[in-house]
């Protein structure tokens, strides 16, 4: 499912499609933990926080309207971090 266009993927996430998900976490994933390491200094933090996002990136994706995933995944790891 990882060649699959990222607006598929979207779609059939939005249809409750969790594989179709899970390939979107494949793809930002890193990009996400990346981030948040950086401002957290701490590994286990940074994927605590990162797996909150993509539960709360699961629970709002019928309500994502537009752009791409990724900002949608880093901008919830953002709003996750203490401080």
């Amino acid at each position: 499912m990882n060649d699959i266009e990222e607006s598929k993927l979207i779609k059939l996430s939005q249809q409750g499609n969790a594989e179709a998900f899970n390939a979107l976490i494949e793809r930002y994933q890193k990009e996400a933990l990346n981030i948040a390491f950086r401002m957290l200094g701490n590994l286990p933090d940074a994927e605590d926080v990162c797996q909150t996002a993509w539960l709360s990136a699961w629970s709002s994706i019928r309500k994502f309207r537009g752009g791409q995933l990724s900002g949608m995944g880093i901008q919830h790891c953002i709003k996750r971090l203490p401080g």
